[in-house]
């Protein structure tokens, strides 16, 4: 007997997996302190200033400031190194065919077709930095561009502290931003705060069902520095290598002294034209004043944690007769011997400078006093140590000579500034000449609040 069997239908399915994804590799380097370098001092009699005041930003547009100068790096990256942003996607399709059997055998074959899956990879990921340097209240920025354009406000979270409302700009590799203080007579030594912003933006895209759907990460590092001040006000004398019979006297004049022997002139207590000169009269005038420099005494001490100091003196000027330009620059003497004050020095006991090559700083006067602070820095940033340090006998030695001095002396050029018993000899004087004597400035960098880098996830 033949046995038949019913038709059959047979379902075949099966439910394969989709899957798409992008891996988009962007540059995550922890920030280094390095990224924000203090670069030089600044002090001027008027200038911009802006004062975080009850949260909002107050501008001032003549104000005695010390600036101190801070740079983004050129090694600051503008793209990030390390940090994986992978796009994905997973889709789910079904395959579904149907067949027949007859007899006593069969066979089922199905067709079918996926949906619900990605159509196609997603689109790349991307990644931005930007970077923002900003000041609490008490420390005061100056104009980054131009004074059209104000700080913007920002509220940072410190761990274990309260929140800090500051101001400040968005800057890229290259950009200064003038840290500051004002006042509207002479300036006190007080601390400063600044905050390095280093934000990494990035953007990753996974599937929902429907389409690629966008989500944002911003990690953001905060590095807080701390600046300790000190102003130290300097002795001050000039030294020639002009030699006269007797001892001027203050006011300049150089009267003969036949009973006395021809010496080296003392001018510590000079009050003439300011009190201090320095530059060059080569003998081809009548003027015979010769080689001239200035040699400060700060007094400052011992500063181990200097990151940078600023010299700071006030211009008179030049002598009509001889408006030549000239390029003055400040040095911390290779010895300070032998052992000086301003009362004794003189250009037979004068400190050693290498007056063959030109200073590490240089600032350039000519004509008519500028009727500003000239400030010359020492020390800074180190980019083969990775260090700030200010050379140990700028604390209690400096001399300002003309730069590349054995090639300058060549050419009548002559400079006047204010010294200290300048400004105690003046009577009825209005700022700024009641704070013209020269000083020197100091940045220390605090232990109180520490350096530290802190970093927050969005």
């Amino acid at each position: 007997m033949q046995l038949k069997l019913p038709i059959l239908a047979i379902l075949l399915s099966a439910t394969p997996t989709f899957s798409s994804s992008r891996n988009h590799t962007v540059a995550f380097q922890t920030p280094a302190a390095s990224y924000l370098i203090l670069t030089r001092v600044e002090e001027h009699v008027a200038k911009p200033t802006y004062r975080l005041i009850n949260n909002q930003v107050q501008s001032y547009t003549n104000k005695h400031v010390l600036e101190l100068v801070f740079k983004l790096s050129g090694n600051a990256p503008t793209s990030p190194g390390s940090l994986s942003v992978n796009s994905t996607g997973t889709g789910v399709g079904t395959d579904a065919g149907s067949g027949t059997a007859t007899g006593g055998t069969g066979t089922g074959t199905g067709t079918g077709t996926g949906t619900g899956g990605p159509p196609g990879p997603p689109p790349n990921g991307s990644s931005t930095i930007s970077y923002g340097i900003y000041v609490p209240t008490g420390t005061e920025l100056g104009p980054q561009t131009n004074w059209q354009y104000a700080p913007s406000l920002m509220t940072i979270q410190v761990p274990s502290e309260n929140p800090v409302q500051t101001m400040g700009y968005l800057v890229v590799p290259g950009n200064e931003v003038p840290v500051q203080i004002s006042a509207d007579g002479p300036l006190s030594p007080r601390q400063i705060t600044v905050f390095l912003i280093y934000s990494v933006y990035t953007t990753s895209y996974s599937w929902n069902g429907q389409q690629w759907a966008p989500s944002s990460t911003t990690q953001t590092y905060y590095l807080r520095t701390s600046y300790d001040l000190y102003k130290y006000q300097c002795g001050d004398t000039s030294i020639s290598t002009r030699r006269t019979y007797g001892q001027p006297n203050l006011g300049g004049e150089l009267p003969a002294d036949a009973n006395a022997e021809l010496r080296n002139v003392k001018f510590g207590a000079w009050t003439y034209k300011g009190g201090l000169f320095v530059g060059s009269m080569n003998g081809d005038t009548n003027d015979q004043s010769g080689l001239a420099r200035i040699q400060l005494y700060p007094g400052a001490g011992s500063h181990p944690a200097a990151a940078i100091a600023g010299l700071t003196m006030f211009d008179l000027g030049s002598p009509t007769a001889f408006p030549n330009s000239l390029s003055l620059g400040a040095y911390a003497p290779d010895s300070l011997a032998p052992s000086t004050t301003e009362g004794t020095a003189d250009w037979a006991n004068q400190w050693s400078i290498p007056s063959n090559t030109a200073a590490p700083m240089a600032l350039s006067f000519g004509g008519a006093p500028s009727q500003d602070y000239s400030t010359w820095t020492f020390g800074g940033y180190n980019q083969s140590t990775s260090t700030y340090s200010v050379p140990a006998n700028a604390m209690s030695g400096l001399v300002i000579a003309l730069s590349n001095e054995d090639t300058a002396k060549a050419t009548d050029c002559w400079r006047y500034f204010a010294s200290k018993e300048y400004l105690t000899s003046l009577t009825n004087a209005v700022f700024p000449l009641t704070d013209c004597a020269p000083r020197l400035w100091v940045a220390d960098i605090s232990s109180d609040p520490v350096q530290k880098w802190w970093l927050t996830t969005q």
